[in-house]
């Protein structure tokens, strides 16, 4: 790269980290372009040079976000799915607390685009959330009256469901607790008791 690219690259990771930080300390709606601007020392003509809108720039910051998810490190002949359901609401939960309760509501509800950027199939959280409920599919242990793809759904709408009834009750204390407690509850109407697996 030349020193020009460099100099270019190094500006846009700046207005991306300066967003992420106003975004987590304010919340999307109540973050402006011009106050990323000031805050990054950077011209608003430069910031759209690198980024089209606000909402481009939040999609950007919560895939970073979404790609810490790792692929589950499960023995899937052995192990239940019950140990799924706990990898995965504490990485919900670290993932919450990294971007924090504020972010993560604008995101979800303030965003102009809506929810749509948080079902993306391709979005690491859901994609091998989905891989593992296939993989315990295949051995029966996960029934297969429902497709991976539609638990995946409904285990991210309790997610979201949950996020929505703490942040708006101000009760974001038992966010954790509520969101692990549905998990729970759905994780038993998909689960195969061990005596009638085939």
């Amino acid at each position: 790269m030349t020193s020009r690219d460099l100099k270019s690259e190094s500006t846009k990771e700046r207005i991306i980290e300066t967003t992420r930080k106003l975004m987590r300390k304010y919340g999307y709606s109540n973050v402006s372009i011009q106050q990323i601007c000031n805050e990054a020392d950077v011209s608003v003509g430069t910031l759209y040079h690198f980024f089209s809108s606000k909402s481009q720039l939040q999609e950007i910051i919560y895939k970073d976000f979404t790609e810490e998810y790792r692929e589950f490190d499960l023995d899937y002949e052995n192990d239940s799915p019950y140990d799924l359901l706990e990898i995965y609401s504490a990485q919900s939960e670290a993932f919450t607390k990294r971007i924090g309760y504020d972010a993560m509501f604008s995101a979800l509800f303030a965003n102009p685009q809506g929810n749509r950027t948080f079902y993306d199939e391709d979005r690491a959280n859901l994609k091998y959330l989905r891989e593992a409920l296939e993989k315990f599919q295949e051995t029966g242990k996960i029934r297969k009256d429902i497709s991976a793809e539609q638990m995946t759904l409904d285990i991210g709408n309790i997610g979201i469901g949950v996020i929505y009834y703490c942040y708006t009750m101000n009760n974001v204390e038992t966010l954790s607790e509520d969101t692990h407690r549905l998990y729970k509850m759905y994780f038993d109407s998909i689960v195969v008791p061990e005596e009638r697996r085939d």
